[in-house]
């Protein structure tokens, strides 16, 4: 961007009075919308809001990833399937956004596409920032309990160091969330000190 480019770019930010103003970050933004959708996910929330949050935010953690070639697996993946298929892929995500997109139509959506995007934008983040959030780091643990299929090496290991986790997989997310998040916490605190910033 050319220096006639920045000015204007610059004209166009908002100003607001600076008691009221709070300053955004891409990586502040990112991590606002994907702790929201694991909020909401662990709460049987409005799936359709989960979905836009985590997409936004597997969107902008793959941007800030790609420009320190650490782009998101499954963004590339996606890119290197067929338009048509890339095209289905994305028209749920389009459809919520776009106001004009099919404004007459319904269509149908599987609510477990959030939970892919919450996980790739989590993994994009560790990739970026060095290691998941506790938030992110327990919604793993609780997928990998929900769908036992799942290699993710991370949550295994903090499954494993949790220990008394027999009982975890039959209660509801809720009270996953309000039990685990503690241990998980202290787990990767004695992995370097603190928890990284959301």
């Amino acid at each position: 961007m050319g220096r006639r480019g920045r000015a204007k770019h610059e004209r166009a930010k908002p100003r607001p009075r600076p008691e009221n103003a709070i300053i955004l970050t891409k990586k502040s933004v990112a991590a606002s919308q994907l702790e929201t959708a694991i909020s909401l996910w662990f709460r049987y929330a409005d799936p359709i809001s989960i979905l836009v949050l985590a997409f936004n935010a597997h969107e902008l953690f793959h941007a800030l990833g790609k420009r320190i070639g650490k782009p998101s697996e499954f963004q590339t993946w996606l890119e290197s399937m067929p338009q048509s298929f890339q095209a289905r892929a994305k028209y749920v995500i389009n459809f919520c956004k776009h106001g004009w997109l099919d404004l007459e139509e319904e269509t149908p959506h599987d609510p477990r596409l959030a939970d892919l995007f919450i996980y790739c934008a989590g993994r994009c983040y560790a990739s970026v920032f060095g290691r998941l959030t506790p938030m992110m780091s327990a919604f793993e643990l609780r997928l990998c309990l929900e769908y036992p299929g799942l290699a993710i090496p991370d949550a295994k290991e903090t499954l494993a160091k949790l220990g008394h986790v027999h009982n975890a997989a039959r209660i509801s997310r809720q009270e996953f969330l309000d039990e685990y998040l503690p241990l998980v916490e202290i787990v990767l605190s004695s992995h370097s000190g603190s928890p990284p910033e959301g």
